[in-house]
């Protein structure tokens, strides 16, 4: 009975570890995401449409 209380509170302990570290994750994943959406208000990225022509698109040989 003794060893199977240890077991528990050693799961428990794990448990918690796995706890913490998923929250730290999600907070280092909060301020990235929020860090760039700060960087996508200003207007030092304007996303542009590149038309391609299809006729000179490919290389010539010779």
């Amino acid at each position: 009975m003794r060893l199977m209380q240890q077991e528990l509170e050693l799961l428990k302990l794990k448990a918690h570890q796995f706890k913490d570290s998923i929250l730290d994750r999600l907070d280092q994943y909060k301020a990235t995401v929020e860090s760039i959406m700060e960087d996508a208000d200003h207007d030092s990225f304007a996303p542009t449409l590149v038309a391609r022509d299809k006729k000179n698109d490919h290389k010539r040989i010779g």
